[in-house]
């Protein structure tokens, strides 16, 4: 059973690492337009752009299409046991906390907690929305929970940071 979460840890860490290469390439693309175009805020610009490639790599353009379609409307089904859910949910979760520390940074509307997650939320209801078009993945309303609950847990990151900085 350790064997199973073992695996399934090392297939979402192998996930991540294909999608690097093109974040770190878009992020640097992204990063030389601003400085040509002089704005500010150009690292954080960069690093969301990087982020929100990875995110779309990962869940949508690096799955095969056509092979899965399936909705899952109960959130937090115990398919796989406990542990497995648990894990699950958590890495979803993980998932969106850099999109909410860093969208504030680059949005100033997204500095408002109810804009902020609203916009979690409708990111991650955009994935699970192309996972059930090109039937990519599994839909599940626990991925649209934990990941809204992800850009929160980013927010409050994206507050203690600034209120370090002041």
């Amino acid at each position: 059973m350790v064997e199973n979460y073992i695996e399934t840890i090392g297939q979402l860490i192998r996930q991540i690492m294909k999608t690097i290469p093109l974040g770190i390439f878009i992020g640097m693309v992204v990063l030389m337009i601003m400085k040509l175009l002089n704005k500010k805020n150009k690292l954080a610009v960069a690093i969301l752009a990087m982020y929100l490639s990875m995110i779309i790599q990962g869940t949508i353009l690096f799955r095969p299409i056509g092979q899965i379609n399936e909705i899952v409307s109960k959130p937090f089904p115990i398919v796989g046991g406990a542990r497995y859910m648990i894990l699950y949910a958590i890495a979803n979760a993980l998932a969106f906390i850099p999109l909410g520390t860093l969208l504030p940074f680059v949005w100033n509307r997204a500095k408002n907690v109810k804009v902020c997650v609203l916009m979690g939320f409708f990111m991650s209801l955009f994935i699970e929305t192309m996972q059930l078009i090109l039937c990519c993945g599994v839909v599940q309303t626990e991925d649209l929970i934990m990941n809204t609950l992800g850009t929160y847990i980013g927010y409050i990151l994206y507050r203690v940071i600034k209120n370090k900085r002041a």
